[in-house]
């Protein structure tokens, strides 16, 4: 524990948006989608250069289980105007032996070995739109409201190409078929990505995000447009002319009790008030009616605390508190709250 007669504490932050209140693991189920300068060539070969600054969705297991993909999985994913680019290479020792048996269109294409990828792009569980696709290149297409389900003619770009030990693929799920137009820097969509692979004497499934069931139901993870972050200055990057994090807001008598500093190469928020309290804090808007989190990572001879304050309706006279409090710690530990926003979409975050 440490002897030093100041709590200090460094706190990086980020305010999420989640589809659930109990979310996986942020590394495990999450990608921040990059913009792509130009879109890659959709060949299956994925050699175009831009691939290599794509999010990288890897960790594929049995579906349910923390067991590791049998044959490897990795998903390269960006974006441009145009939609979401996937590319994605999946391990084959076999290469001859993959079953391809159903033509471009086919209801059945699911069927062969072939990667699925679930899109879902509001709330509602009965919402989301399929994009199949075999190791030949051949397309399937769902789509799911809760009027029911269609099965359109798949128009979406795609291409196989299979090499010695491994099939590829590369694809671009258009925007104006999952209902985007301009998505936003922050903004969040639901995926999840799946193989079929019947070579064996039963099919074995595998999927993204890690333990997550197969299928279109639940368990997807959090695809990211830009960042991640939506709490402005969450860094605490930008200063103003006291050396304080710009649009947050400090108690009275409080300004020179909390300074930011370079702590383990990362900019953090340190706090000088040995038994006493000091809070800085800011106000947000998000999005009515909707599910956030708020994480960080502190440490320090005393607790501190992560709270968002709400409101369920507008004219409330008072706020909802969540908040979550560290332990005394030496090493940084993560901790995080979810909350909801009410009709205003409006929250104070406050630390």
């Amino acid at each position: 524990m440490s002897t030093s007669p100041f709590c200090r504490f460094a706190v990086c932050l980020a305010l999420v948006c989640i589809p659930f209140v109990c979310a996986a693991e942020p590394a495990l189920d999450q990608v921040v989608l990059p913009r792509f300068d130009e879109a890659p060539t959709v060949d299956g070969q994925l050699d175009d250069a831009v691939w290599a600054g794509a999010a990288v969705a890897e960790g594929f297991t049995l579906p349910l289980n923390t067991q590791a993909a049998p044959k490897a999985c990795r998903a390269l994913l960006g974006f441009t105007d145009a939609g979401i680019h996937i590319g994605v290479r999946f391990d084959e020792p076999d290469p001859a032996n993959l079953k391809i048996e159903f033509e471009d269109g086919s209801m059945s294409v699911w069927k062969d070995d072939c990667i699925e990828i679930w899109v879902r792009t509001t709330g509602r569980q009965s919402d989301f739109d399929q994009f199949i696709v075999n190791a030949a290149g051949a397309r399937q297409r769902v789509n799911s409201r809760a009027s029911g389900q269609s099965y359109p003619e798949p128009t979406f770009p795609a291409a196989a190409h299979i090499g010695a030990d491994a099939w590829t693929l590369e694809a671009l799920l258009p925007f104006a078929e999952i209902g985007l137009t301009d998505p936003q820097p922050g903004d969040m969509i639901q995926l999840k990505i799946g193989r079929e692979d019947p070579t064996g004497r039963t099919t074995v499934l595998s999927v993204w995000p890690p333990r997550a069931p197969y299928g279109a139901g639940d368990g997807y993870g959090r695809a990211y447009f830009l960042t991640s972050n939506l709490l402005p200055n969450a860094d605490f990057t930008q200063l103003d002319q006291n050396g304080q994090p710009t649009g947050w807001g400090f108690g009275e008598g409080q300004l020179e009790r909390i300074e930011v500093i370079a702590d383990n190469g990362r900019r953090a928020l340190h706090w000088r008030v040995p038994g006493s309290y000091a809070t800085i804090q800011r106000s947000i808007q998000l999005e009515p009616n909707a599910l956030y989190r708020l994480e960080g990572w502190l440490r320090g001879s005393a607790a501190i605390s992560l709270r968002a304050r709400t409101k369920e309706r507008a004219d409330d006279e008072a706020s909802r508190p969540f908040s979550v409090s560290s332990e005394p710690s030496d090493d940084y530990a993560y901790l995080s709250v979810a909350f909801p926003t009410g009709e205003d979409g409006k929250a104070l975050i406050i630390l």
